[in-house]
């Protein structure tokens, strides 16, 4: 009988305990933790994506400003052109 009570309270013992302590922490970790980070994930993941829907939508703004600028610049060579003309015949 006290062979028993020495492995019990012993080292298997302690193995024993050791074991439900890393079933119990695996299952919480499944249950709970996996679950919260999994979520946050997502949630970055969602900004991420809006984020680039909001790039595009820029870069399709400054590709219209540049051409914009673009045609306005060839106006005013056009422009510059005519008045440096005007200025080579006299």
């Amino acid at each position: 009988m006290e062979e028993y009570i020495n492995l019990i309270l012993g080292p298997f013992g302690a193995l024993v305990v050791m074991a439900f302590v890393l079933f119990g922490l695996y299952r919480v970790g499944i249950k709970h933790i996996l679950p919260l980070i999994k979520s946050s994930i997502d949630k970055h993941l969602e900004q991420v994506d809006r984020m680039l829907d909001s790039h595009k939508e820029d870069r399709e703004i400054f590709k219209e400003t540049i051409k914009q600028i673009v045609s306005r610049l060839d106006k005013v060579e056009d422009d510059v052109s005519y008045i440096k003309g005007k200025i080579d015949n006299e």
